[in-house]
């Protein structure tokens, strides 16, 4: 037993009250049960129904001697509109496809206030239209939002499980959302993840072999890999070093024979060929820095860093700097 077919729904131009009625009322003009507005019915809950309440004119004007010339066709708004103006008399000839069946009828026959209440609605469906293409377009954006959260979350663990997967897959069915968005979401939230991981265990200047792991296995397990600048890769190595140091880890590789002599457990961490100054009031310095200060060469050879000072070996003298009196 096959079932009734559906009725026809119009949406009112004017308030958006959905109104059913027979497939034999299209086209009936019938008073909006909500805002009681007079609206022609036609199903528009899916369909454009603009040229359902479009006519299009034309009109015979009557030229001093070059007789008749036919205008148009022109649209109903701008029909009216030379009407208004005095370039359609009562007396004028007009045609319309739609309200005269192509008969020529004197303009004092139309009924003027039907046609304008076909331009009314049609201006006011056009509004409708457009008002509910922003809510879909809002409605669209809070869904992509939810979706964007929802796999933040399930993904914060650094495991998407399959029940969380068939959650996704729903709610992107149920909204319209396509696999391709869903993918792309769930790539740039896993980088995002990833990334904010990464520069967490940077934070603190420190970068341990069991942050690297858990950053690794993050990525590996979310399927993205951690995009890297060289200026992340800076900051890694001065994370990794300030580890080795901290912990006892670090083996300096030094190239040369270090000619000082070292406190117990006391490690060179750098060897570096340098020149170094000092700041003095005396004029005969060869930079001058401003307020009677000048820069001053004092020697030149090579530095030690150790993990407790600083020692310049030149060829005739020598320095040291306690580590606790460098500013930084």
């Amino acid at each position: 037993m096959s079932s009734a077919p559906a009725q026809p729904i119009f949406v009112c131009s004017f308030c958006s009250r959905g109104i059913r009625f027979q497939p034999q009322q299209i086209g009936l003009r019938v008073h909006c049960p909500a805002c009681k507005r007079v609206v022609q019915l036609f199903p528009n809950q899916h369909d454009v129904i603009d040229e359902h309440l479009t006519s299009r004119w034309s009109y015979r004007k009557l030229r001093l001697l070059f007789g008749e010339k036919e205008i148009g066709p022109i649209v109903d708004a701008e029909f009216l509109s030379r009407a208004r103006r005095g370039e359609i008399c009562s007396d004028t000839e007009v045609c319309s496809a739609e309200a005269t069946q192509n008969q020529w009828v004197a303009f004092g026959q139309v009924n003027v206030a039907l046609l304008q209440e076909r331009i009314d609605q049609r201006a006011a469906e056009q509004r409708r239209r457009e008002q509910w293409i922003e809510r879909q377009r809002t409605i669209d954006k809070e869904n992509r939002d939810k979706l964007r959260q929802a796999i933040r979350m399930f993904v914060a663990d650094g495991v998407f499980t399959s029940n969380e997967q068939q959650a996704v897959r729903q709610f992107a069915a149920a909204t319209a959302i396509s696999d391709a968005e869903v993918q792309h979401f769930l790539t740039e939230e896993s980088v995002k993840l990833v990334r904010e991981v990464f520069d967490e265990a940077l934070s603190d200047g420190i970068l341990d072999t069991y942050e690297e792991q858990r950053i690794n296995q993050l990525a590996a397990a979310l399927g993205v890999s951690l995009q890297v600048s060289h200026e992340d890769y800076r900051r890694m190595d001065l994370c990794r070093l300030a580890y080795q140091l901290n912990s006892g880890a670090f083996v300096p590789a030094i190239d040369r024979d270090v000619p000082i002599k070292l406190a117990a457990n006391e490690t060179v961490a750098a060897v570096a060929d340098v020149t170094w100054h000092e700041v003095v009031t005396t004029k005969r310095a060869t930079v001058p820095l401003g307020d009677g200060r000048y820069l001053k060469q004092v020697g030149a050879g090579a530095a030690f860093l150790t993990d407790r000072q600083i020692v310049m070996l030149g060829a005739l003298d020598a320095k040291k700097i306690a580590l606790s009196s460098v500013q930084h």
